[in-house]
């Protein structure tokens, strides 16, 4: 049977949330996603992150590729 734990961190159970939110092997990419949704007015400075602003936003979800693709966890193909 696969495990559920996280790959990158070894720590948790691999979730959305967890690999959004939580992960420790990402912290400078999620810094970097803070700040761009800060930035962009999505997020106060004091509020946390949430998974409904990352994925459901229309302004937001273009930062949320971003950081995915920046923590190369998972393959994002483009259309050739």
């Amino acid at each position: 049977a696969e495990s559920a734990k996280c790959v990158a961190c070894g720590n948790r159970r691999e979730t959305v949330e967890h690999y959004l939110l939580f992960c420790s092997r990402y912290i400078n990419q999620r810094m970097k996603l803070r700040e761009k949704l800060k930035k962009a007015e999505l997020i106060k400075t004091f509020n946390p992150m949430q998974l409904s602003t990352l994925l459901s936003d229309p302004a937001a979800i273009p930062l949320t590729l971003e950081y995915i693709r920046e923590t190369r966890r998972f393959p994002l193909h483009t259309p050739e």
